[in-house]
């Protein structure tokens, strides 16, 4: 029928905090999310990063990897492990002579799971950010001096 106005309502969950261990919020979705995905991959931890990216500064990534020394491990149990480097390679804006680790601006992270009709993802809600960019693909930490870059290809 021609001009006939469709509204499409999903029923929204209210999602529940699983638990805070070592600055990391899991929130049940996320979880639920993760032990699923991990029990598929044997000895894999899923890795949460930032890459130097977009015209905000940095941007997340994330994928199932196996640790290194210089990682923090979140144990969240039953198998969801979440790691995160240590090693400083962000430069300070303010002072020189500092570098920050992904963990320096990963801490205190919120990560949520949001399925959809037309697309599914993790949501990260983070207090170390000062800033994002209009398109949402990056965010600007606190005090962090690196170099935005377009986010056109």
């Amino acid at each position: 029928m021609v001009g006939m106005k469709i509204d499409l309502v999903m029923n929204k969950v209210d999602d529940e905090v699983f638990a805070e261990k070592d600055g990391l919020t899991l929130y049940k979705s996320a979880y639920n999310k993760l032990k699923t995905l991990l029990k598929q991959a044997p000895g894999k931890k899923l890795r949460i990063t930032l890459e130097a990216s977009g015209c905000a500064g940095v941007s997340y990534a994330a994928r199932l990897d196996t640790p290194t020394p210089a990682d923090k491990i979140i144990n969240f149990g039953d198998g969801v492990e979440i790691i995160v480097d240590t090693t400083p390679r962000f430069p300070s804006e303010t002072d020189p002579t500092k570098m920050y680790s992904d963990w320096d601006y990963l801490s205190g992270l919120q990560l949520k799971y949001k399925e959809g009709l037309l697309s599914s993802s993790f949501e990260m809600e983070n207090p170390n950010s000062q800033r994002s960019c209009a398109c949402g693909i990056s965010f600007k930490p606190k005090d962090y001096g690196g170099k935005p870059k377009s986010c056109k290809a």
